[in-house]
């Protein structure tokens, strides 16, 4: 199995969904979480999306605990709710780019209004 860092180096803008995902499924077992299940990945991707809504307050500047400074970027944040998504699909052997399309076909019969 490549290490890691061999695993990373193969990622470029130039990838599909469908590579990335695949790709993403080994960097997961070279960080050593081949035997996760789905419901532990939830819960951490549960985890990152809180994580991601508190850098976000700080970057709106909503009031947030400055007391701790260990504050990560909105991107960075994303990132890992990516990356967990990703993992997620994989353990439950969905294929994120078909559900990514079929979902965005069934939203262009979809009338959108704003709340007021």
């Amino acid at each position: 199995m490549q290490n890691y860092k061999e695993l990373i180096d193969e990622l470029d803008e130039k990838k599909s969904l469908r590579e990335v995902q695949k790709l993403r499924e080994k960097m997961w077992q070279a960080l050593g979480f081949g035997d996760d299940t789905a419901e532990n990945v939830m819960l951490m991707m549960v985890e990152e999306v809180g994580e991601l809504a508190k850098a976000l307050r700080k970057r709106i500047g909503l009031k947030c605990d400055v007391a701790k400074n260990n504050f990560s970027s909105v991107g960075e944040e994303a990132a890992d709710v990516f990356n967990l998504l990703l993992d997620l699909c994989n353990l439950c052997d969905v294929d994120l780019f078909d559900e990514f399309k079929d979902k965005s076909e069934k939203h262009m019969d979809r009338v959108w209004k704003g709340a007021k």
